[in-house]
């Protein structure tokens, strides 16, 4: 037997309503944030929030940069994304995005981070949800073997 289901998806356009989003998500965080995202999505605003949220919110970030004081409770991993190998030169800034997970109900998937190219996608879909979880553990699990 097939199971499929048919769920909701928002689409956000450009960056200032996706960062309002985002900020929004953090807002109703209880349990975890986990963040990948280029260092551009992630504005003073945007950091305001995540410093602001309690000790007992567990918050992950993996990105390439993070130019603001980091609290203890927040774990930030720096990386380096993978650099682009494109005909395109504009293909490295058309592919930075990020992928924002709160307390592992809520995902706000993003491409693109200049102020009108930028996309969002919502949802608190299950499928899509459980599809962002395993992107993210796969992820996490290769930035651990490249550190070994």
């Amino acid at each position: 037997t097939e199971r499929t289901s048919q769920d909701l998806i928002w689409n956000l356009y450009w960056i200032a309503p996706i960062r309002k989003k985002l900020i929004e998500l953090i807002g109703l965080a209880d349990r975890t944030v986990r963040i990948m995202a280029h260092d551009r999505l992630l504005s003073d605003d945007v950091k305001k929030a995540l410093a602001e949220k309690p000790e007992k919110v567990r918050i992950e970030i993996l990105t390439p940069s993070y130019d603001a004081d980091i609290p203890p409770a927040l774990r930030v991993v720096l990386k380096t994304p993978v650099q682009h190998r494109s005909e395109i030169p504009q293909a490295k800034e058309m592919t930075a995005g990020g992928v924002f997970m709160i307390d592992d109900k809520r995902i706000l998937v993003v491409i693109g981070s200049g102020d009108e190219d930028t996309t969002g996608l919502y949802s608190e879909s299950e499928g899509f949800v459980r599809f962002f979880l395993r992107y993210y553990a796969l992820i996490q699990d290769l930035t651990r073997r490249q550190d070994q």
